[in-house]
């Protein structure tokens, strides 16, 4: 799976780029990583959201004694073995079929267009509260953040030895591949953005930076640098013996536009073992990354947006429409991730009653089961870990099954 990614992000850059310097232009075809050399000037200003406080009118630069983010835990244990393993997944099914219910009868009473997404607002909510009654019969750890609206930052660590490190290594494969075919560029200092061809009406913008530490990391953001150092602290805690060493950083943010609008998305932190900041092209540097989803002020802007989304997916006139549809609706939504927990389920839900509504006679699945981690790909982890978002359309339209079958014997709803 790394070798494919990096074989298509090399093919997806190389061919179609333009560089800018200072300097020198050159200028190779349409898609687009754009050099800055000197000082950065448009990655870090995405950083300075990355923590929040909890009370809006208390001052950035005053320390806080409670956590301005939330760091999830690798894995959630449930303490329960009450439950049948299939629980989760027929109750899944139960949902997705109320979620069909609600959206038809919405098209039938009002029509298919703002009702729908009124219809979209409502379901958020409600299928917040189920995805939490979930994790409290099943006596969950932290139960009461499924389903869950996020205040917070929010962390997913994607470390190469937990539960979906797969990822992190895609990722930070990926990152390696650009460095070594930009190395010049990225060890001056200087900002690199990898811009998107235009997917439907939306333009994906990726800029990556290599900061040699984490106190300029720090510095770069005064007026959030406390909540900065908290989330930097509470990582090198977890991951390192010595957390008051020094750790080189990469760091990315993404960025979607439509028709003119910015949708500022998600962070990329990958942290280099302090042996390697000088030289992290080693193969045998240590690399652990963490993810901070949308900065939640954002949330009700982007929400506006995958509102309007879920409306073209019920609107779509064809099966290719609606699959496209709904690949940008996950990248999206996982981008957002609004609830502390949970997200990616309700999201699934939704997608899966998408499918349901427009193609009943066919059995929907994403992707075929690993051989090595014995599970399917994850549709959101394909989406944060890809570099523009049509890289990640091209994955999820591959990965679709759409099967024909009775829709009385479907397995899958």
């Amino acid at each position: 799976m790394i070798n494919n990614t990096l074989t298509h992000l090399q093919s997806f850059i190389d061919p179609m780029f333009s560089i800018n310097t200072f300097n020198r232009t050159t200028t190779i075809k349409a898609l687009g990583l754009l050099t800055i050399t000197g000082m950065a000037i448009v990655a870090i200003r995405a950083l300075g959201s990355l923590f929040l406080t909890q009370h809006a009118n208390q001052s950035s630069k005053t320390p806080t004694s409670s956590p301005c983010y939330i760091f999830l835990q690798d894995s959630y244990q449930s303490k329960t073995n009450k439950l049948p393993p299939t629980y989760f997944e027929k109750t899944s099914k139960k949902i997705i079929k109320e979620i069909v219910k609600k959206i038809r009868n919405t098209i039938q009473r009002n029509g298919t267009g703002d009702a729908v997404g009124r219809c979209f607002l409502k379901l958020i909510d409600s299928l917040g509260q189920k995805r939490m009654k979930i994790a409290k019969k099943q006596e969950t750890d932290e139960y009461i953040k499924f389903g869950q609206k996020r205040s917070l930052s929010l962390f997913t660590p994607l470390y190469h030895d937990s539960t979906y490190g797969e990822y992190g290594k895609k990722f930070t494969n990926g990152l390696l591949n650009l460095y070594k075919n930009y190395r010049h560029t990225l060890e001056s200092g200087s900002t690199m953005i990898i811009r998107d061809e235009k997917t439907q009406e939306y333009t994906s913008k990726f800029t990556l930076q290599l900061v040699k530490n984490t106190p300029i990391l720090a510095n770069h953001l005064s007026d959030n640098a406390p909540q900065i150092d908290q989330g930097i602290a509470a990582y090198k805690t977890k991951m390192y013996e010595k957390p008051d060493e020094d750790l080189g950083v990469i760091y990315g943010h993404m960025d979607l536009e439509k028709n003119g609008v910015p949708y500022s998305l998600s962070d990329y932190f990958v942290f280099i073992n302090k042996d390697f900041i000088d030289s992290p092209f080693e193969e045998k540097a240590i690399y652990h990354m963490i993810l901070a989803h949308q900065d939640p002020r954002f949330i009700k802007n982007t929400m506006k947006e995958v509102k309007d989304c879920f409306i073209k997916c019920v609107n779509s006139q064809s099966e290719q429409e609606l699959k496209e549809n709904v690949a940008i609706f996950r990248y999206l939504f996982a981008h957002m991730a609004p609830y502390n927990r949970g997200s990616a389920s309700i999201a699934e839900w939704i997608e899966k009653a998408l499918y349901k509504l427009k193609c009943p006679d066919k059995e929907f699945r994403y992707g075929d089961q690993h051989s090595s981690s014995n599970r399917r790909p994850l549709a959101d982890l394909d989406a944060l870990t890809a570099f523009t978002l049509s890289e990640f359309m091209e994955d999820y339209l591959s990965k679709i099954r759409l099967k024909k079958v009775d829709p009385k014997t479907s397995p899958n709803f």
